[in-house]
């Protein structure tokens, strides 16, 4: 196999890797909803207050949970143990990207330096 083929390989092997990593930790992730309910009884009473002409229909529990910040739906990694361990993995990631970087310019370097036509 030549050297580019081989650090192809490398590179493709470390994404595939990285990605069942990554689907492994979120299989086990759910995400946390949170409802804003002081801000969501305020907008209850400041539309309550709105008097509306017959032809507009009052304000409704999906309207008023689609206002920005009375729903917070948090998919970060919530505590310390799990971004440490979100950190850990990119730079191990970033090792074998760097790895296969060296290979790759190695590798051309050394094409560079051959003569035209040899394998």
């Amino acid at each position: 196999m030549r050297s580019a083929d081989a650090v192809r390989e490398l590179r493709k092997d470390s994404r595939v890797e990285h990605s069942k990593r990554v689907l492994r930790r979120n299989e086990n992730h759910h995400p946390e909803v949170r409802v804003n309910q002081d801000l969501l009884r305020k907008l209850m009473t400041a539309v309550a207050a709105i008097p509306l002409p017959e032809m507009i229909s009052p304000a409704t529990l999906d309207g008023l949970l689609s206002v920005r910040g009375v729903v917070e739906i948090s998919d970060a990694a919530e505590n310390e143990a799990e971004i440490l361990a979100a950190r850990a993995s990119a730079l191990e990631l970033l090792d074998t990207v760097l790895e296969s970087l060296v290979a790759m310019r190695r590798a051309r370097a050394r094409a560079c330096n051959s003569p035209l036509g040899a394998a």
